[in-house]
């Protein structure tokens, strides 16, 4: 690129700053997960200005916990899904894609109906 090129990019296509906010937490995240990250942070804050052993064991100390917390809500939220879901097949296996991150396969697998008929036959 030329310098007259790279001036007329900086006039009208300026750099800018954009920030990126992480999305929205987990609906099984409450309250009490955010009491526990709150005071996680507080920690760490003071570790980093102390810099000492005591504060870093008590702040690793809370991420265990919090991490912990997490946990147990996400596991809670989870099991109470699937047992609301219980009596309807479609929302129960909508759940279980949720859970897991995969999608259902929409397209029936031929390949796969073939090989099974080959083995019987």
């Amino acid at each position: 690129m030329t310098v007259s090129s790279l001036h007329l990019l900086d006039k009208h296509c300026p750099v800018v700053k954009v920030r990126h906010k992480p999305g929205r937490l987990a609906p099984c995240l409450d309250c009490e997960c955010r009491m526990s990250r709150r005071k996680s942070r507080v920690l760490e804050r003071r570790f980093r200005r102390s810099k000492t052993d005591a504060d870093r064991r008590t702040w690793i100390h809370q991420l265990k916990q919090m991490h912990s917390l997490y946990e147990t809500k996400r596991h809670q939220y989870w099991c109470t899904m699937i047992a609301d879901n219980r009596g309807d097949m479609k929302k129960l296996w909508r759940t279980f894609f949720t859970v897991t991150g995969t999608r259902p396969n929409t397209q029936p697998s031929y390949t796969h109906a073939a090989r099974i008929r080959q083995k019987i036959s």
